[in-house]
This record gives C-alpha cells, structure tokens and sequence, in this order.
C-alpha cells in the first residue's frame, strides 16, 4: 500500500478494464495530482480574482486602491491560466480530439473541465459551474444584466467553483484515472496506425 497525498492506493491491486487488466502506477497517482491541485490553483486564483473584484465600487475607491486592485489581478489570471494548462495537460478524457479540442480552447478553461466532470461523474457542483459561468461571462460581456444578477451570478460560480475544487480530493484516484486500459488500448491503436 502507498500514501499519495491522503488517498491510498494499492500499486499491485488489478483492476478488469474493457480492454484488459490495469493497476495504478506512481505516474498514474503524479497525473491526477498534478490535474487536481492545477484545478485548485485555477479555482483558487477565480476566488481570489473575484473578492477583489466586488470588494467596493470603483468610483468610490481612492485611485490607489483601484491601481493596487488591478495589478492584484494580473497575476492571479497568470496563476489560474497556468492551472488549467496544468490541468488540461494531464485530463484523462478517453476521446483523444474531445481532449485536444479542450486544451486548444483553453480560454473554456473550468466550463470545459466542468462539463467533462459532469459527463463523467454526474457531479451536481460540475454541472453548476458548467451553467452558471457561461452565464456570468455573457451577463457581464454583455452589459445588459443589472448589477445584482452579476453578483448573484459571481456567487454562484464561486460557490460551485469552491465545491468542484473541493471534492476532486474526495475522489478515489483510480476513478479520476477511469477505465486506463482504454487509454493502454488506444496507444497501441496509434502506433499500430502510425507503423502502417
């Protein structure tokens, strides 16, 4: 048995995939991890980003603190950008153009990722977030929702946001992993492919 970060997993236990027989390697437990904690900081940098965001009215903020509240923002953006790259790259997504699709799109980011977890999972939170996002980038780019739709909107994302983030850790590794003889079965497919 091995401890990876609070979940345990047995590297000799097999489990019976559809194209076989597959046990969870130390890579496999690095990949989730380094998914789990890129959401994390994603989520984390959104939480932050929004607190600045709403904390007060801009014309009734000293010009000082407008300033120090933007450039707070720059590299929280950096960090939730660099989280979902993180995240992206290690996604285990069975349908190999789904997955470049998503990182190609990276500006989906957390919708994306939410979409694939409800899919996958039926995560009420995942589906939260996949709806109540999209919604407060239209209401907001839009210009034409009142003030209080966006902070309710803002909220609910946050809300769903933080418990998305939250219960990735709750989650046995090997389910996050899914089904790895598919991905076993597909490699050999490629190159098979790619040596004809």
């Amino acid at each position: 048995m091995h401890e990876a970060h609070g979940d345990v997993y047995n590297s000799r236990e097999v489990y019976q995939g559809h194209y076989g027989p597959w046990s969870i390697e130390p890579e496999d437990v690095a990949e989730v991890w380094s998914y789990r904690i890129g959401l994390s900081a994603t989520v984390a940098a959104f939480l932050a980003a929004a607190a600045i965001s709403s904390t007060g009215d801009s014309s009734s903020s000293s010009e000082a603190a407008t300033a120090a509240a933007a450039w707070a923002l720059n590299p929280l953006v950096a960090l939730g950008a660099v989280g979902m790259g993180v995240s992206l790259v290690q996604i285990h997504i069975y349908m190999t153009p789904v997955k470049r699709t998503l990182q190609a799109l990276w500006a989906l980011g957390v919708a994306g990722v939410a979409i694939k977890e409800g899919i996958c999972y039926g995560k009420a939170e995942a589906a939260g977030l996949a709806l109540t996002l999209p919604l407060l980038c239209l209401a907001h780019l839009s210009g034409r929702a009142p003030e209080q739709l966006e902070q309710l909107l803002l909220l609910a994302v946050c809300g769903a946001a933080s418990v998305f983030a939250v219960r990735k850790y709750t989650q046995p590794i090997k389910d996050d992993i899914g089904d790895k003889s598919v991905f076993v079965y597909m490699k050999q497919m490629s190159q098979q492919q790619q040596q004809q």
